[in-house]
Formats: structure tokens, sequence, C-alpha cells
């Protein structure tokens, strides 16, 4: 029983096969719910002979055949990429290719329908030339043969440069012809990258530090410490909606359930170390914080640290 492994998962979305007449599905939805309380499944059935999952929409035909479809939310809007907006020639050829084969790819029956309304969004709605439509619609359906490369070839140099309209283009096509160099496009600083929805730079506002290794207190001089590669306000309050609901899904939340006339210090959490991108490296650190500061709350002491770099660590008794 000590060796037994313990998998973490959020499925949002899973396709069952239908059940017999005889079989109740809320039985079956109640007794599945039953088994682990953080285990929880919804039900979702079909409407008028019709069932969305994901994008696709499985359709049951009056002979009980399964067939597939493309879905979209009544809330999808069909707006893409603009033509003219500022973005490489292959990025948006490259949407229209690619819903092209997901037509294929999700119709059991002739894709027709959809590519006709893919003609009409891009056309229509985001202005992109019909021929230009035509065309890649048409090479994606009947794709050309490509000749096999020579292995033997030199691997040409390959470097990326930010899009900056016709003057990329230029500069990509003088570093084919002079040097075999291939370019790779990189989009620019967009409007949303730059202006928040009250039109001020963000540019100045400190943001949250992400990747970072932390430190929380309790009023009894307990502590926790933790990692997150996301940002550290983030994290906080999962940990205080976690405690707020006594789900014991946080150590923290674990802490005051067993103590309950204890309280955490939410304003002031320390920030012990930062800029730990690698995911390996994060652990790392926060084994050598837990190490250092012996956290009382922390359900394990995370990565193994061999205790030859206790030295190093500073670790006091």
């Amino acid at each position: 029983m000590d060796n037994i492994q313990v998998r973490h998962e959020n499925i949002e979305d899973e396709l069952t096969t239908p059940l017999s007449s005889y079989q109740d599905p809320a039985t079956l939805l109640q007794h599945l719910n039953q088994q682990h309380p953080q285990v929880q499944f919804t039900l979702e059935t079909e409407t008028n002979g019709q069932l969305p999952f994901l994008d696709v929409l499985v359709t049951r035909s009056p002979d009980n055949k399964i067939e597939i479809s493309v879905y979209r939310k009544p809330t999808h809007s069909d707006q893409y990429i603009y033509f003219d907006s500022n973005h490489p020639l292959k990025t948006k050829t490259g949407i229209i290719s690619t819903l092209t084969r997901r037509a294929i790819n999700l119709s059991s029956n002739s894709p027709s329908a959809e590519i006709e309304h893919l003609r009409h969004v891009f056309t229509k709605f985001n202005h992109y030339p019909p021929k230009l439509v035509d065309k890649i619609i048409r090479s994606t359906l009947h794709p050309t043969r490509k000749e096999p490369t020579n292995k033997n070839e030199p691997a040409p140099i390959r470097i990326t440069l930010p899009f900056i309209g016709k003057t990329s283009y230029h500069i990509s096509l003088l570093l084919k012809q002079q040097a075999g160099i291939e370019t790779y496009f990189t989009s620019s600083t967009t409007l949303k990258t730059v202006l928040k929805a009250n039109g001020r730079n963000t540019s100045k506002q400190q943001q949250p530090p992400k990747g970072v290794v932390y430190k929380i207190n309790c009023d009894c001089g307990e502590a926790y410490v933790g990692e997150t590669s996301r940002p550290i306000n983030i994290r906080i309050k999962e940990h205080l909606s976690s405690t707020t609901k006594s789900d014991r899904k946080s150590a923290i939340s674990d802490h005051i359930i067993k103590c309950p006339n204890h309280n955490i210090i939410w304003g002031s959490v320390e920030i012990l170390s930062k800029n730990h991108k690698d995911f390996t490296q994060r652990k790392l650190a926060e084994a050598v914080q837990i190490r250092r500061h012996k956290p009382s709350i922390n359900r394990d002491q995370g990565y193994l640290v061999p205790t030859a770099y206790n030295e190093l660590i500073k670790i006091t008794d």
C-alpha cells in the first residue's frame, strides 16, 4: 500500500457510448460522483438526435447511425485575422487550410457545406480575396505530392524576424538570394499587448512575478512553502479559496481545518526566489527553501535534495 502512486488530472470533456434501455444514466452519474469527492462528472444528453462534443457535432440518424460534422457554438462570430491586418500572408492562408482540413476530418459525409461556409466567412466577414480563398481551399482538398528532399544537402540557415509589412518580404528575399538564409516571421507588438481596456499603457505597471517560490505564514508561527509558474497573486487566490471552502485542495486548508482558531497572514506573502521558468529548476528551488525554512504546514518535502548539500543550503538546527 505504501507504493501506490496517485495521478491528478482535470478532464473537461469526455464522450461515452449510449447506454442500454434498461440503464438509467442518472443512476450511473450518481454512482460515479459518490466514488471520490474530488472526481465529479456531469451529464449532457442529446437534443433532437444531436450532441455537441468539443468542435464536433454528433448526430444520430433515424437508422441509429452516428454521423459527425463541424460544430460551432451559437456565440461564434466567424471572425478570424482580417486580410488587411499586419500579419504574414502564411499566417492568414494557414488559417484557411487548417479549417479546411478540419472540415475534411470532422465530416462523416461530404464536407461541401462546411467548405462553402468557409468561403463565405473569409470573403464576406474577413475580406479575403475570393481567388486566394479558392486557391488555398483547392490546394488543401487536392494536395500535390512534394518531391523528397536530398538528405545529403546541408541544412539551410534559418532566422526569425519581426513582421513589419512589405519590408519584411524584401529583406527575406534578399537574404534568400544573397546568402541562402531562410526567414520566419513573428508577429509584432499588437494593440492588445500595449493597451488595456482603459487605454493606458501597461508597460510601466509592475506585473506580479511568475515562476516563484513563496512562503505563507500563519499567526501560530508555522509556515507553508510552495512554487508556481503562474503569477503569484493567482496562486494565492487559489490557496485562499481552498481555505475558505475547506476543500483540502491546499495544505493550508488542511492546517486551518485542524486548527480553526489560527489565521493565515495573507497580506505578507514572502517571495523567496523568482524567475524560475524551468519546471525542474523551480521544483529544486522549492525543495531548497523547504529544507532551509522547515515549514511544518507542507505535506511533503518536495524534490529530494541529498543531505550533502546541507552546508551549501546553510541548514541551521
